[in-house]
């Protein structure tokens, strides 16, 4: 790359770009309207508050995050958990619907859950200091490496900015990087905080395994900026009028062009900065032609950023795509690097924690599915099969009692017979279709349970190298014995929750196989489905183990070597 400025980047530097600077020299909405002092951290934290959660980064810095709350004791399902994404309105891509919102941790001992999303946009420090492992000039020439076209990087490695301009710079919001770039910025700080042990040592835990860095999901983004589950008939959780305050966005006679600095503007439910406007904000999820259904295409993003004039652009509702690659001269395709798009970070957990907790589940599951699974967003999905089957199952008992009292061989009776026939093929037919949905939920099942078995088996390969590369150094002294016996510890936990998450997955084969034809089907089905490479990977196993178990071929010793052998490689597990 040219490291040479350009004279915009010289006239940046130098502190005389016109309007360069302005927004991020503004007033803090938290603040009462002041300027933050020299000692707060603008591009961490700016307006801090007691319940903030704060992990360790590389280099001093913190990453901070707002616990958002999810009610409801049950694992699976509570009433106030549905949430209708999507406008009423009738605008394209906002297709409304019915979901149900889950938490990652649980919020207490006893009851209700919570979500922990980014308090603020990833700003261009925080960025740095993990590209850089601390070190922000290396962490900006990264920057500058992977958005060279975005001049904030290029004045922050290789101008010569003062020590006021610089702290400006890096409050910004990190934005102008390709979609890999943000994928390997989470990639990194998870590798450093799994390594870290006041980082993973403090980050929140749903059964053994700490939790784990990612985007948002589509859902919960929506939750967490509209405040909450239900319905609102606008389109803001603001008056329009109020637009401002909350949402740093242009107006039809002020057009911006970048955007200003993280945390300016007063927080929206939950505490959460710049939901609205400043960046539009990759989720973790794909673009489909209707939130979670329909046509996938690339990547999505949401919020709206800093050029939005309109509510539509920028409203809890809107989603736009995000495409990865884009046409380059002469029509060959080339990475987007999107400078109006960033990311909020939040923190994840396994679904099938260790065998204890997912004994917990099923527990909940069985009585989910007794008592309200059908007035559940997930079970109107399989009401309607349900209900197919036990109506002719209904009729067919009273069909019975009324031939029963019927003289045989009667017209009458014969009548009765012929109708009980057709109302058994009924009852039939509706029930395959009830087995081909569960079916289909199994395999799905199996695939994630397959690689969560192979995540654990990434940790035990990390552990196992760290144990290792300690005891080739050949150090001999009480803290070291420590620190040893320490990893030694670590690494057999981290043993016997492999072999719990194996377990798990070995269930769940044998419950799909137990359906037969219709697992075969749902096999054959999900076969057509874009999954993502580690998913890929799991299919091609679970539909060899299926196959072969419906054979007669089901030894646990070899899935489990098959198994471990399919995930021995790290790359599968490097991004969250």
């Amino acid at each position: 790359m040219n490291k040479r400025l350009t004279v915009s980047g010289l006239l940046l530097c130098a502190g005389l770009a016109f309007g360069g600077l302005s927004s991020a020299k503004a007033q803090y909405s938290c603040l009462g309207g002041s300027l933050p002092g020299g000692s707060v951290r603008i591009d961490v934290n700016p307006c801090p508050q007691d319940d903030d959660v704060v992990l360790p980064m590389p280099g001093g810095y913190e990453m901070v995050f707002r616990a958002v709350p999810v009610p409801g004791e049950n694992f699976w399902w509570s009433p106030e958990r549905d949430i209708e994404v999507g406008a009423s309105d009738g605008a394209v891509f906002e297709t409304p619907q019915l979901v149900t919102v889950g938490g990652s941790f649980r919020a207490d001992r006893r009851s209700n859950w919570s979500i922990l999303l980014g308090k603020y946009e990833v700003s261009v420090g925080q960025m740095a200091a993990v590209f850089g492992d601390g070190d922000l000039k290396a962490g900006f020439e990264a920057l500058a490496e992977l958005a060279p076209d975005y001049q904030t990087y290029a004045t922050l490695a290789y101008g010569d900015p003062s020590e006021g301009q610089q702290r400006r710079l890096t409050a910004q919001p990190a934005t102008g990087l390709p979609v890999s770039g943000y994928s390997e910025f989470i990639e990194r700080y998870l590798a450093w905080c799994y390594d870290t042990q006041a980082c993973w040592g403090e980050l929140p835990r749903f059964g053994a395994m700490p939790g784990f860095f990612r985007l948002p999901t589509e859902t919960e983004w929506e939750y967490a900026a509209r405040g909450g589950a239900g319905t609102y008939a606008e389109p803001l959780p603001f008056a329009r009028e109020e637009a401002p305050r909350y949402a740093y966005i242009s107006s039809a006679v002020r057009i911006r062009h970048e955007p200003t600095s993280i945390g300016r503007l007063e927080p929206t439910p939950f505490g959460l900065h710049d939901m609205f406007g400043n960046l539009a904000e990759l989720a973790d999820d794909r673009f489909h032609s209707m939130q979670r259904n329909g046509k996938p295409g690339a990547r999505v993003a949401r919020g709206g950023d800093f050029a939005a004039t309109e509510p539509r652009q920028y409203r809890a509702t809107h989603r736009q795509e995000v495409p990865v690659y884009q046409p380059g001269p002469g029509g060959a395709p080339e990475l987007q690097r999107n400078q109006r798009v960033g990311i909020r970070l939040a923190i994840g957990s396994l679904t099938v924690a260790d065998r204890s907790t997912n004994s917990a589940i099923e527990a909940d599951y069985q009585d989910w599915r007794d008592t309200s699974f059908l007035d559940s967003a997930a079970g109107l999905s399989t009401r309607a099969s349900v209900l197919r089957a036990n109506d002719p199952l209904n009729q067919l008992d009273g069909l019975l009692e009324q031939l029963a009292r019927t003289p045989s061989g009667s017209p009458q009776a014969n009548n009765l017979i012929e109708q009980a026939r057709r109302q058994a093929e009924e009852a039939r037919v509706s029930l395959s279709e009830t087995s081909q949905d569960l079916s289909y939920q199994l395999a799905r099942t199996a695939i994630v349970s397959a690689g969560e078995a192979g995540r654990t088996g990434f940790v035990v390969r990390q552990r196992t190298e760290a144990l290792e590369t300690f005891r080739s150094r050949g150090v001999d002294n009480p803290r070291a014995r420590d620190l040893q016996d320490t990893l030694t510890r670590q690494l057999a936990f981290y043993e016997a929750e492999r072999e719990s998450a194996e377990q798990i997955y070995f269930d769940y084969l044998r419950r799909l196989a137990s359906y037969r034809d219709f697992a075969r089907a749902a096999l054959d089905d999900l076969g057509e489905t874009d999954f993502n490479r580690r998913d890929a990977v799991a299919y091609v196993m679970v539909r060899e183990h299926v196959l072969r178990l419906l054979d007669g071929e089901g030894d646990p010793d070899v899935w489990r070597s098959e198994l471990r052998e399919t995930f021995d490689d790290d790359d599968l597990y490097q991004a969250q």
